[in-house]
């Protein structure tokens, strides 16, 4: 269940950082101060009946200082009166004072826009008024009729443009705009001055050709000019999505489903090799103690081939049930202090007696307090020190041994897993459903990679070890009446495996087949007196284990922040055309 509920959440988190680029505002366009001035600003519009839409463009830019190369164009492939079309740009000549000058066009905001940069960057523009003609073709300029704003119909067809892009972020003191239709205008012409207007202007029409002049614009103020035509609207590509999911899903809509096949077929090899990782369980028959010579830390590390705060604690248990130890928790945390010389712990196993370095000597004592930034930096040393012991005795033993296998599958996940991240942070093909597919196979095979030994095989004399083990568990956690104890005959056999109950994690278990086979709470440890209260009355996991675990994750946690902390735009106006300027 657990492996199942974190598969779906990896899903989730997968699909919601696919899909974020969608939500996230484009980066088009700004406040930033334009210094320079656009003097004049005349455009001519050619529409053809096949929705072809040839622009010539003529702005006379005053430049204040010799510090800019020249300027820039951006144009919106959105339509905002048709959220599932896009608009092309090709074609594009420029001229700077009647003269060549370079000129890049290139993609911007993950293909949302076209982005036309003009002049030389090797060198600036002198002082002054500089002219400078843009011409380009845009195909699809036609929209349906029914894509006309209020009062602009009705019609067949529509020519729904920002004659005056919405994005200059320059003051336009005068434009001058001629439009050539295909058909004389169907009823009235709109003309709106400011994005989401709908008048302002005034639009003169003369048989097939429509004129608009404006006095001062100011910085991103849209001029939108809407005619209805009687004439067949010409066929357009459509997506089946808004332009925002343009970065997300392409604009190949054929694309997406096979993306989407390829991520399925991913994530089942992801998770075959994560299941091929899994090691069938043996029989667990019953056994009523645990293996000679195994602590409860060695014991756990075979059956979930893991260990951590809890099984240090049941090793601290196991000694103080032995005598060496003096184990005590008050309210700030746990102390432990050594009560006895080396050969004191000769009779414990290899792992126990190792704990001794984290007190060396007869007398010393092992702090855990919590917030406490000291003793977190040594708990952090011992538990790893721990941890490294029990997994060293593990492979000396031949019991454990790594899986090439799963080395590399795990290393495969996480290479997926980190091509899946940057190509959503960088997106350099415009297509965040690509990550669906590295990504979906990091999700299923994760458990090569988060689940504590996932790179690990038991040997056969580790699968037999492991049947004992996990025998030995059954009996603790277990309520069946196969496998009760004789407590009546031998009381002291609830302390001495109730540091096995804690490391297996199965102490409330333990306590309660205790009240069933005697009929009272389970008694104190000698080693817990006056301080383990009534804890093995309510619930020995959540509280004993867990207090020591957290008193474990908040001293780390101190000692770990010490150490962290001390390491040209806009959007156009009403229909196609939108788009802006400034310099550069």
């Amino acid at each position: 269940m657990r492996r199942l509920v974190g598969t779906l959440l990896g899903l989730l988190v997968l699909a919601i950082a696919v899909v974020a680029p969608a939500l996230l505002p484009d980066g088009a366009g700004g406040e930033a101060s334009e210094p320079t001035t656009i003097e004049g600003y005349r455009a001519t519009y050619d529409v053809g009946a096949d929705g072809v839409l040839r622009v010539t463009e003529d702005l006379s830019v005053r430049f204040p200082d010799a510090d800019r190369h020249g300027i820039f164009r951006f144009f919106d492939r959105a339509l905002d009166g048709d959220p599932a079309r896009r608009v092309g740009l090709r074609d594009v000549r420029v001229t700077l004072d009647g003269g060549r000058t370079p000129v890049e066009v290139s993609d911007d905001g993950h293909g949302r826009r076209t982005l036309v940069r003009i002049g030389d960057p090797d060198r600036y523009l002198d002082a002054g008024v500089h002219r400078f003609v843009l011409s380009y073709v845009v195909p699809d300029a036609l929209v349906p009729g029914a894509d006309l704003p209020d009062g602009a119909g009705p019609a067949r067809t529509g020519f729904v443009w920002d004659v005056v892009a919405g994005g200059f972020a320059q003051r336009i003191e005068a434009a001058e705009i001629t439009v050539r239709l295909p058909a004389a205008p169907a009823g009235r012409v709109g003309c709106a001055v400011g994005a989401g207007a709908s008048d302002g202007c005034t639009a003169t029409t003369d048989g097939t050709t429509v004129r608009v002049r404006t006095a001062e614009l100011a910085p991103r103020t849209p001029v939108t000019l809407a005619v209805g035509l009687d004439v067949p609207t010409p066929d357009a590509a459509r997506l089946p999505w808004s332009a925002p999911f343009d970065r997300v899903l392409g604009t190949r809509p054929w694309l997406v489903p096979v993306l989407l096949l390829l991520a399925a077929l991913a994530f089942v090899v992801g998770r075959l090799q994560a299941r091929r990782n899994d090691e069938v369980a043996p029989g667990f028959g019953l056994a009523y103690a645990p293996p000679a010579g195994l602590g409860p830390a060695q014991a756990a590390m075979v059956l979930r081939e893991e260990v951590g705060a809890e099984q240090l604690l049941a090793s601290l248990m196991h000694a103080a049930e032995h005598g060496v130890v003096d184990l005590r928790r008050d309210e700030a945390g746990w102390t432990a202090t050594n009560l006895a010389a080396p050969e004191g712990w000769a009779d414990l196993d290899e792992v126990t007696r190792g704990l001794q370095a984290l007190f060396p000597g007869e007398g010393t004592t092992w702090r855990i307090e919590r917030d406490d930034v000291a003793s977190g930096q040594r708990l952090k040393a011992g538990l790893t020190a721990f941890e490294s012991d029990v997994e060293r005795w593990s492979e000396e033993q031949g019991l454990l041994v790594d899986s090439r296998l799963s080395i590399l599958g795990g290393l495969a996940v996480l290479a997926a897993a980190l091509l899946a991240g940057a190509n959503i942070v960088l997106n350099p093909f415009s297509l965040t459903l690509l990550s669906a597919v590295p990504g979906a196979f990091a999700v299923g095979g994760a458990p090569l990679i988060l689940v504590r030994g996932a790179t690990t095989r038991r040997t056969p004399a580790g699968r037999q070890v492991w049947s004992q083990v996990g025998g030995f568990e059954r009996i603790l956690a277990t309520d069946s009446a196969e496998a009760r104890f004789d407590f009546a005959a031998r009381r002291d056999l609830w302390t001495a495996y109730l540091p096995w109950a804690v490391a297996f994690g199965c102490a409330d278990a333990w306590a309660r087949k205790y009240r069933v086979a005697v009929g009272s709470e389970p008694p104190a440890p000698s080693y817990a007196t006056g301080w383990y209260g009534g804890w093995a009355a309510s619930s020995l996991s959540s509280t004993l284990a867990s207090d020591f675990s957290s008193a474990v994750s908040s001293a780390v946690g101190a000692y770990e922040a010490t150490q962290s902390s001390s390491s040209g735009g806009g959007f156009g106006g009403g229909g196609g055309g939108g788009g802006g300027g400034g310099s550069w």
